[in-house]
């Protein structure tokens, strides 16, 4: 965990996270899976192999970030870096999408 972020901030970026992805249809766990996976440079087909959904599912959430409104998407991703993948550069995150 960051120095920056404390637990109070940690589990009210999750509970944000959570209600964004449900808001959209999209499963929580999967989802930041598949952020943080991309983040790290992976395609479509190794994104599915190291998830262990089918590369469909990851083409169809990779879509549906794509289409949602730019805040969300910033969002989501933002809060997935601070849940997450911590270690990765927020606009190279971004770059991804």
């Amino acid at each position: 965990m960051s120095p920056e972020i404390g637990n109070d901030e940690l589990d009210m970026a999750t509970r944000e996270f959570v209600m964004l992805a449900k808001y959209h249809d999209l499963k929580p766990a999967l989802l930041k899976d598949i952020i943080v996976a991309r983040s790290r440079g992976l395609n479509g087909t190794e994104i599915a192999t190291a998830v262990g959904v089918n590369k469909n599912t990851v083409g169809k959430y990779v879509s549906a970030l794509g289409k949602m409104e730019p805040e969300d998407a910033i969002k989501l991703t933002g809060l997935a870096c601070m849940t997450g993948s911590g270690s990765h550069d927020f606009l190279a995150l971004l770059r991804r999408f």
